[in-house]
């Protein structure tokens, strides 16, 4: 289900879903994908 939805974006293929779970992990990955990219200042 992971690689489905990260697959769902169009410059990511099988092999990149694939790296990026063994790499970081799943949990790991949906928490950093449920953070803003730009942190506010301080």
């Amino acid at each position: 289900q992971v690689t489905d939805c990260l697959t769902s974006v169009k410059s990511v293929n099988r092999t990149d879903a694939l790296s990026l779970l063994s790499t970081f992990g799943a949990k790991r990955l949906f928490d950093v994908l449920h953070e803003p990219f730009l942190k506010s200042p301080r």
